[in-house]
């Protein structure tokens, strides 16, 4: 087993892969693209005939908000350029339908598509700062993360859902999705 990065949404940064993948399995990194298209088409291009492809990530957050005007109110303190907004599948609102017709699209045969609706609850302070440690703006100064934390916590708690057992609830919606590559 081999294990190589790229950008997904750079061909010339994929042409020594081109047609030689059996398996691409990407988690958690296709929320993070502006646009899908190419996306798609690459890991096409990329894939030998009868290939697979799985696609697993999120759609929609409900903390996305709140998180976007915490990270814009500290990068103006911070001045730190890196953040990108809320993810544009979220902005644009879209769903499984949209990326099972973008892998027909492509040429993919889709093997399933489907969302579902996932509960995170957290109870502590350690919980919420393991969990929201990754979207913390890189380079933000390390006095600056632990007050920048508390502030996300603390609006994150005000604003969320909380269940039966009052521990905060986040939803999400996710997307898996099985593609393969015809033989044709």
């Amino acid at each position: 087993m081999e294990y190589h990065e790229a950008d997904i949404t750079k061909s010339s940064s994929l042409v020594a892969w081109k047609g030689k993948i059996t398996k691409f399995i990407s988690c958690y990194s296709f929320n993070g693209l502006k646009t899908f298209d190419e996306a798609f088409e690459n890991v096409f291009d990329l894939l030998v005939p009868n290939g697979t492809a799985a696609i697993y990530f999120t759609l929609n957050t409900s903390y996305c908000t709140y998180l976007d005007e915490i990270i814009k109110k500290w990068l103006k303190l911070d001045g730190i350029p890196s953040y990108q907004g809320v993810p544009a599948v979220q902005q644009q609102n879209l769903d499984a339908q949209f990326f099972e017709a973008l892998a027909r699209k492509v040429g993919f045969d889709v093997v399933f598509c489907e969302s579902f609706l996932q509960n995170m609850y957290f109870v502590t302070d350690a919980e919420f700062i393991a969990f929201f440690d990754v979207v913390c703006p890189r380079g933000l100064a390390t006095l600056l993360k632990e007050a920048f934390q508390r502030d996300l916590i603390d609006k994150l708690r005000k604003n969320s859902e909380r269940n039966n057992r009052n521990k905060v609830t986040f939803k999400r919606t996710v997307l898996k999705m099985m593609l393969r590559k015809p033989v044709n």
